[in-house]
Formats: structure tokens, sequence, C-alpha cells
């Protein structure tokens, strides 16, 4: 180390300057202490004090010969106040270079949800190679070829004029592009435009009950098709990467409705409720699975209005709307939705195709739809089950809840049962210290579902074998809503023939003849379903279920998610809980 001087009458060390103040006061191989005079305003002007940093750098860099780009500023070493200026002497110090031979990666690129690996190849060149020597560009191609990317794809320009760079200026190139590819085109999935809601939200029944009023001649869906004409990419290697095809959503029609000549319009025949049901594939991308609409089944349904406050038994292909309550021991099978305004009492049971909204609570009755079940009030030692949602806006107590869905206000001793998720604010504690059990994913959903399905099967199809023993096996394979009629007269014409003292049970012969179509459609759904489980039973590919309980636990609670289990001690929450990955169950607040 050398000490050039430090005072006035020490001589300049040759740095080219027009600032006789500025000189080299100490240096060593890699270091430099300069001192300047800076007028004391502009040591404490960041942008001014910069400017002669930059100087001192550039200037360094001319004197010994060294790439400014490798200096940096590292500090003040001292400082002296001269009447309206500031001796400095700042410290300046040459980077140390690294070593080492050109390097190849590779950076995914990301469209929508999917990840595709290679899309981007990245050098690292420095200075120097492994053996001390400054890097040339056959090192560097080499390196590349080495790599496998696709020579066509190299921007072998590029790469010169970086080497060339790195080499004058001594700094390394750090993520240099060299090479892209290209991403798959991604088109856009069919999408719908309803003239009504498709699935409820719970915040009023009755009026998601009369948004699904439809007139004849509606248009009550719109279908925008899935994007075509797509381009296939590529990986910087050449690799292709298929496009990833919109999926397209089937529309099917039912009763009450037809498409327009492009297909791509729903139109209602009939005034009516309407309803759709949508049946799902699941997607893969990188992540997840993601559930893609397959088909959407709409209908219109016409709507058999019955007076409430009685006992009913009703089995119809229409919607079902009570007026009032539905008293106990009442009876209800149906193809399309049911709508009650009042309560549901006792013993009474509910069987829809499609939703069932009850405005007021439903004690100790047995509810099943292939769609969704809202309740506005208390549900109390009830079975409900569907095959969307469950929303219940008052207290479940003492009863038994299965769906895709379950959100609900206030659960105490029930027995709760989703595939995906179950949302409650609040678990309170039972009278009779009756734990609450709460049970989400595929394992536990799926094994209660299909052992109800299976019983259900069962039923309906010795149902249907006593209608055929009636009526014979022709006109129950044949009987649907829009036959029905004509079979009737068919049955009676035969029944005329053969026993004529039956006339007189006419009325009872065609309330028989009326629940074959309902219980058929049943039956379909049903076992479309059972058939649906097994599949995603195989698969396993479902989202991680999930619970949400926005207060804390008023009672000890059991919850099942993805097959772990444990019992929640009272105080837990708010919190949503999911299978943490580990065996056991991971509590997190929201």
């Amino acid at each position: 180390m050398s000490v050039l001087g430090n005072s006035s009458a020490c001589e300049p060390t040759g740095i080219p300057t027009n600032e006789k103040t500025l000189r080299v006061v100490e240096q060593s191989e890699n270091a430099w202490k300069v001192a300047l005079n800076i007028p004391a305003h502009e040591l404490v002007d960041q942008k001014a004090l910069l400017i002669h940093l930059r100087k001192v750098k550039r200037e360094i860099a001319a004197r010994f010969g060294v790439a400014e780009s490798n200096l940096y500023f590292d500090g003040i070493a001292d400082r002296e106040a001269v009447d309206d200026a500031v001796d400095v002497v700042v410290n300046i110090r040459k980077q140390m270079l690294r070593r080492g031979a050109p390097r190849v990666h590779f950076r995914d690129g990301l469209r929508g949800e999917n990840v595709y690996p290679n899309m981007v190849a990245l050098l690292d060149i420095l200075y120097l190679d492994q053996d001390d020597h400054p890097v040339s560009l056959d090192q560097v191609l080499e390196a590349v070829a080495k790599s496998g990317v696709s020579m066509s794809l190299v921007n072998r320009e590029a790469i010169t004029q970086k080497v060339a760079e790195v080499r004058e200026l001594e700094t390394p190139a750090v993520n240099f592009i060299f090479a892209r590819g290209k991403l798959p085109e991604t088109g856009f999935n069919a999408e719908l435009k309803l003239l009504f809601p498709a699935v409820p939200s719970g915040a009023n029944a009755g009026d998601y009950i009369s948004r699904r009023k439809i007139s004849a001649g509606n248009i009550i869906c719109t279908k925008t098709s899935p994007t075509k004409d797509l381009e296939d990419g590529f990986d910087v290697f050449g690799k292709l990467l298929p496009v990833e095809r919109g999926q397209d959503t089937e529309l099917r029609t039912g009763f009450g409705v037809h498409l327009s000549p492009s297909g791509n319009e729903v139109i209602a025949e009939i005034d009516g409720r309407g309803t759709v049901t949508f049946r799902y594939r699941g997607t893969q991308a990188s992540y997840s699975v993601r559930e893609v609409p397959e088909s959407a089944l709409f209908k219109v349904n016409p709507v058999l209005t019955v007076p409430g406050n009685s006992v009913v038994s009703v089995s119809t292909s229409q919607a079902v709307q009570i007026n009032g309550d539905l008293q106990a021991g009442s009876r209800i099978v149906t193809e399309g939705d049911v709508y009650i305004t009042g309560d549901v009492a006792e013993n009474s049971t509910i069987e829809a195709v499609d939703d069932i909204v009850v405005s007021g609570s439903v004690r100790r009755a047995a509810l099943n739809s292939d769609a969704n079940v809202v309740m506005m009030g208390n549900v109390h030692e009830a079975k409900i089950t569907a095959r969307g949602q469950i929303i219940v806006k008052g207290q479940v107590h003492g009863s038994a809840l299965m769906a895709d869905t379950i959100v609900a206000d206030h659960v105490a001793g029930s027995d709760l049962t989703a595939r995906k998720n179950i949302v409650l604010r609040s678990v309170d504690p039972d009278e009779n210290g009756v734990i609450s059990n709460i049970c989400v994913g595929i394992s536990g959903y799926y094994k209660q579902r299909i052992i109800e399905n299976q019983k259900y099967i069962e039923a309906a199809t010795a149902g249907l074998e006593r209608l055929e023993a009636l009526f014979g096996r022709e006109i129950v394979v044949q009987c649907d809503r829009v036959s029905l009629q004509m079979l009737f007269m068919r049955f009676l014409t035969q029944t005329r023939d053969s026993n004529r003292d039956q006339r007189h049970k006419a009325e009872v012969y065609r309330e028989l003849m009326e629940t074959i179509p309902p219980i058929k459609s049943l039956l379909r759904t049903k076992q479309e379903e059972l058939r649906d489980m097994l599949q995603r039973v195989i698969a396993s590919t479902d989202d991680i279920g999930l619970v949400s309980v926005e207060e804390r636990l008023k009672t000890s609670t059991r919850v099942s998610v993805d097959g772990i289990e444990a019992v929640l001690p009272e105080g837990t929450g708010p919190a949503v809980i999911c299978s943490g990955g580990n065996g056991q169950l991971s509590v997190t607040s929201p």
C-alpha cells in the first residue's frame, strides 16, 4: 500500500482531471481512497453527491485501466469542513470477478392456470472462465449446443454482442435470454348467458323462485361457442405443445323448450318455471382440477299450485308450489322443482329432480333433491340430501345434511357431510350434549351418497315392477309426460274389455299411472349420478375439501376432512379447516 499524500501540498497522482482538489491519497490492488472537495450543501444533496462519485469512478477507471462498471462506492472514510466546503475522503473498491464456465438454464412459461416448462433459455456468462481466461464466443456457443436447445431458435447475433460486451466491460451477463419457445394458444370455454339464476343464493327464497318465471317465446339461454382455429406452441427444444382448446358445453333440451336453428339458443315453448341442470367434467390444470360444464339440460315446467295447510299427496311431472304449510304425512314426488311458502311438518317426504325451496322451517321430514335445497327457517331432526347445494338460513338441530356444498348459519348436534365445502357461521352446543359431526371430502361424501342412491334405486325399481304388474311392461316403458294420456286411454280400453266392473277405479288408475314418469326420471337421475360417483371415486381428482367456521366453536366438534379426523375443542375459531398434507388437520384463521 502506498500513501500519495493527504494535504494541499501533495501533487495529483496523474489522474486526468480538471479538479485540482481531487486526488488519490491511498491505494491497494483493488481499493482506492480518493480525496475531493465538495461544497457543503452538495454533501447533503443526494443527486449532487452521486455526480461527484460517478466522476471519481470514471477517473479511477481511466487511470488504472479498470472497467468503471466493476467499481463501487464503499462509504466515506473521512471528512473535514473548510469554509463553505467539505474535504471528503471516499472509498472506491473493485468488485472481485467471479469465475466459471458459461451456464445455460431454463424458465417456465405460464398461461392461465397451466405451466409450460422450458419456454425460455437463458445464459449466465462470466468474464473469466474456470481457467481464469477471458470468456470466448466459442465457449459460449459450445455450452448452448450441449444444452440441446433447438439451434433454429437460438439468437446467435445477440449472443455474439453479449459476449463482446462482457469482455469489454469485464462484467457478467446473468439471465441473458438467447432463445424463446412459443406458448400454445388457449381457447376460451363456451359461455352461457341465462335469463334466470342457475343456482340459489339463499338471500330470498321468493325472489329466487319469481326470477325463474318464464313465458313462452323467451330465449332462456344464449351460448357463445368455444374458441376455434388455434395454433400449437413449442418449447426451446422444439417440442410440440398442443393447443388447449376451449371446452364446449352441450345444450340439452327437456320438456317445454327447444333449440334455435343455430343450436346456440334455448327457447321456451310454454309458460312455467325454468330450470337448468349442469353435468361437469374434470379438467386437469397444472395446479388443480377445475370443473367445466359438459352439458346443460334446460326445462320449463308448468306449475301445479296446491293449497297449503292440508295433507298433500302429489306425484307429477310439473313444478309444484304449495301456498302455505305442508302438513304432516304429506308426500311430493316430481320431475320439476318444489316451492313451499310455509313450513314442512313431520313425516313429510319430498323427492324432486330440481330445486326444493322452503320459505319456512322443516321439522322431522325427509327432503331429497337432485339439484339444490334452500330452507329459510330452522331445520329440526330432518334428513336433507342434495346433489348440489344445501342452504339453511336458520339453525340446523339434530339433523343429517348431505350435499356437494353446505352453507348454514347455526348448527347443533347434527351430522353434515359435503364433497367440497361446508361454511358455517357457528357451531352451538346441543341441550342433550350431542356432538356435531362435520365431514368434508370424497371419501366420506361418496360413501354415504352411494349408499343412499343404491337404496333409492332398489326401492324405485321395486315400485316400477309393481306398476308393471298392474299396467303391463309395455305401458310402463313407454309412459312419459307426453304419452301418459294416450297410454291411460289404451289401458282403460283394455280394462273395459276384460274387466268392466273396474271402470269406477279409473281415477285411482290415473293417479297410479301419473307416478310413473317422475319415478322413472328420478331413477335415471340416480343411476347416472351413481355411475358418475363411482368413476370419481376411482379417479380421485376432486379438489381439497374445506370447512369454514365464522365464529368461535361454542362446543367441541368432530371434524373430518379428506379422511383426516379430529375433535376440535370449544373456543376454536374463527377458522378455516383443511387437510394439512401431513396426516393432520390444518386450522388457520380466515
